[in-house]
């Protein structure tokens, strides 16, 4: 399904390191690109890369608000179920083939629309994935997550209870 996995773990990581930004709210450099203040500060355990604002001293792995953050899993794995989801396979079917959890499909999914239009760049390259598959994708998200063990957010300040 993926036509090369180290091109997309590679494509990946370019679009992790793309506009990097401190990650701290009260840095005055939050949010703000290209100022200099983020450099590169050596690895994780994991192996993941980490970086260091020059600004406030914090650090943080490039993986930080993503949907690929604290996941242990190879990205292009992710990105793969995704697309075999997008294109209309179960998570059931996607969790027997990597041998994983169903549980841990469904949580991918989840992080992805969270990060909708970073992983469908990465989906519209890498992979035969339509637009129509990725609404497919997101509808699937908003209407069967529920059902399959996804809590569908609430707005602040509500219980949920008795919303949709």
């Amino acid at each position: 399904m993926v036509r090369d996995r180290e091109q997309t773990t590679r494509q990946v990581q370019q679009l992790l390191e793309k506009d990097r930004t401190c990650p701290n709210e009260a840095c005055p450099d939050f949010g703000k690109t290209k100022t200099g203040n983020i450099i590169k500060y050596g690895h994780t355990d994991g192996g993941r890369q980490r970086y260091l604002c020059r600004t406030c001293g914090k650090t943080f792995t490039a993986t930080r608000g993503t949907p690929f953050y604290l996941l242990k899993t190879n990205w292009a794995d992710i990105i793969e179920a995704l697309a075999a989801v997008a294109m209309g396979a179960p998570p059931e079917a996607i969790a027997e083939a990597k041998k994983i959890k169903v549980e841990t499909v469904l949580r991918w999914i989840q992080r992805a629309s969270e990060h909708a239009e970073a992983v469908e760049e990465i989906l519209l390259r890498n992979f035969r994935v339509t637009r129509v598959e990725l609404d497919e994708l997101w509808s699937y998200v908003k209407n069967k997550g529920e059902k399959k063990g996804i809590r569908k957010p609430t707005k602040p300040g509500h219980s949920g209870v008795g919303e949709p």
